[in-house]
């Protein structure tokens, strides 16, 4: 992750394994531990004091994303909705 200094590397060690976003975001919520996920997937969490950001000036790497849709269906409003909802929160 990266802090105020730069790039810090932290081995982590535990006695739960999860290999989905949705697993760590369902452990979290019921108190198992520490997480560390996109602020997307929890700013209403961390809104409403479900959840509680531990290190605020640390942030994941940035990891590529692509959204795929058939280029007729881009004239429908609601994918075309969701297409710059994520292209405003993520950018290019």
């Amino acid at each position: 992750m990266t802090g105020p200094e730069g790039e810090v590397l932290v081995d982590v060690d535990g006695s739960m394994v999860a290999n989905t976003s949705a697993g760590l975001y369902q452990a979290a919520c019921a108190g198992m531990g520490v997480v560390m996920l996109p602020d997307a997937l929890v700013q209403r969490d961390l809104q409403e004091g479900r959840l509680v950001a531990l290190l605020p000036g640390y942030h994941l790497p940035r990891r590529p994303m692509n959204l795929l849709y058939v280029q007729d269906r881009y004239r429908l409003p609601k994918v075309r909705s969701f297409v710059e909802y994520a292209m405003g929160l993520w950018g290019r």
